[in-house]
């Protein structure tokens, strides 16, 4: 799968979709972008891991951090190996996360007017 950070803050993710990567509350496949449901903010930046075996991704909101997607080793950060899911980590500090991480992170370019 492939997600896209918009100039607006939000984040629009495309192709596969077997374990919810595209944050849509769903798993069927998208052949165009579909924003990602639930962020409860705007993106200041995300991570992407679209290996269609761990795929996942992440989305820094401020002081919290939104995961979705694949789970099974747990990726998602929430104590849990369930198949897939969609999290919301919050700082416990009330800090704010600068910079999230994924394995095999791939850096997007904001997308203006997608």
């Amino acid at each position: 799968h492939s997600c896209a950070l918009t100039d607006s803050g939000s984040v629009k993710c495309w192709w596969r979709n077997i374990f919810g990567q595209l944050g849509d509350g769903r798993t069927i496949d998208r052949t165009t972008p579909i924003v990602v449901v639930g962020l409860g903010g705007n993106a200041i930046n995300i991570a992407v891991n679209g290996d269609a075996l761990s795929g996942h991704t992440c989305a820094n909101i401020g002081s919290s951090v939104k995961c979705w997607g694949m789970n099974l080793t747990g990726q998602l950060g929430d104590g849990t190996t369930i198949a897939f899911g969609d999290i919301l980590i919050r700082s416990s500090d009330g800090g704010v996360a600068y910079q999230i991480h994924v394995p095999k992170l791939v850096y997007l370019p904001l997308v203006t007017n997608p």
